[in-house]
């Protein structure tokens, strides 16, 4: 399914995934994360550009950092080099196919631990690395930029421009997780040290494995 139909079956009146009034506030009103923003957001880059987000990313981003093991798609990545997902089934580590979705914007993109790690480096480094920049100073200060919407979850304490900012060992600190069965990811920020760190795992998160990455990134970040 291309990304744009299932935009149009979500967000449009009547749409066949339609739930009645997803858009419910203006921008800046009420905080809420959502999925389906980012499909958006990757839709439009599209449609400004003129050109499909995937091959502008690999133009503007990865091509100028050399980067080799990153991929929009399953079918992108070359099979030798798939770590295999594994998930969580009647209490037994069990191996599952990976999961993909339309909707690739949202959390599609595949790569290896080195070249997301390149990319992480450069958001902590005002948007440039390896002599390329890939974004403005002031574009990355922006992004970075923690703001308090009304209905800010308890758990966050700011949120940026795809980052958000959480109390990690008593220090609050900007990061990114996510997760799809078989799959877990962190990424923190430390801009005033120009510091990233990334944390890949390919077991579906728990309690007990969420809170042992959270001790690795204190370790790491200390």
């Amino acid at each position: 399914m291309e990304i744009g139909t299932l935009l149009r079956d979500y967000l449009a009146a009547g749409g066949r995934y339609a739930r009645g009034g997803n858009l419910k506030q203006f921008p800046g009103v009420q905080w809420d994360y959502s999925n389906i923003g980012y499909a958006l957001l990757g839709y439009l880059v599209g449609r400004i550009a003129g050109q499909d987000m995937r091959d502008l990313t690999r133009e503007r981003l990865f091509r100028p950092l050399g980067l080799g093991h990153i991929s929009w798609t399953i079918s992108g990545t070359a099979a030798g080099l798939r770590a295999t997902p594994y998930d969580l089934i009647e209490g037994a580590v069990t191996p599952v196919e990976p999961v993909g979705f339309p909707d690739w914007s949202t959390g599609m993109i595949r790569a290896s631990v080195s070249d997301l790690t390149l990319l992480m480096a450069a958001a902590a480094n005002g948007g440039a690395i390896r002599n390329a920049r890939l974004l403005s100073e002031t574009g990355m200060a922006e992004m970075l930029r923690m703001q308090k919407p009304p209905g800010l979850a308890d758990w966050l304490t700011g949120q940026g421009l795809g980052w958000q900012q959480s109390l990690l060992d008593g220090v609050p600190r900007i990061n990114h997780w996510g997760g799809d069965p078989g799959v877990f990811t962190m990424a923190y920020l430390d801009p005033a040290r120009r510091t990233a760190i990334v944390i890949l795992s390919n077991l579906s998160a728990t309690r007990e494995s969420r809170a042992a990455l959270r001790a690795i990134a204190t370790r790491m970040l200390a």
